[in-house]
């Protein structure tokens, strides 16, 4: 029921942002993740709402998901958003690293490895986990808080590809 009158809060007066992101909230608790996607790129780029809506799109498209129910082109769409998008660069790092964990898992279900790079890196498992790394540390450059500092480098540590030397 909330979902329906989100919506047509919605599309009465799209100046009411807050119901994009209620009607996208409603629709991923039913799985719908194409469907709170399009409710999210429908916040005009006038709003200041619009960015933010942009990026929970990108976390829309592949987070909280079983990943054999994302396809690689999902993956490619997802990172093609969030390199478009102009933000805080913690929060570009952390949306980096939510989008390459859930292509290394992609890769490790799917056995799938393609050479077409992903955010800069192969869609191997090699690469991606070169990229993992890279994100995870460069939250840590950013970290102020000691102790989640060590905890990010650690993370990166065990992303790391394995290296035969």
């Amino acid at each position: 029921q909330a979902q329906h009158y989100y919506n047509v809060v919605w599309r009465t007066d799209h100046g009411v942002v807050s119901a994009a992101f209620g009607l996208a909230r409603q629709r991923l608790r039913v799985a719908d993740h194409r469907g709170a996607v399009a409710a999210l790129d429908e916040v005009p780029e006038s709003s200041r709402h619009h960015t933010a809506a942009k990026l929970v799109a990108v976390q829309a498209m592949v987070g909280n998901r079983d990943v054999d129910q994302i396809s690689e082109s999902e993956l490619r769409e997802a990172a093609q958003r969030l390199e478009l998008l102009e933000m805080d660069p913690a929060q570009q790092q952390q949306t980096r690293a939510l989008l390459l964990g859930t292509a290394l898992q992609w890769l490790t279900h799917s056995k799938a490895a393609t050479m077409a790079p992903l955010l800069g890196v192969a869609l191997t498992e090699h690469g991606v986990r070169l990229g993992l790394e890279r994100a995870y540390r460069a939250l840590a450059r950013m970290c102020d808080d000691p102790a989640r500092r060590y905890e990010l480098v650690d993370t990166a540590n065990q992303l790391r590809p394995s290296t035969l030397v």
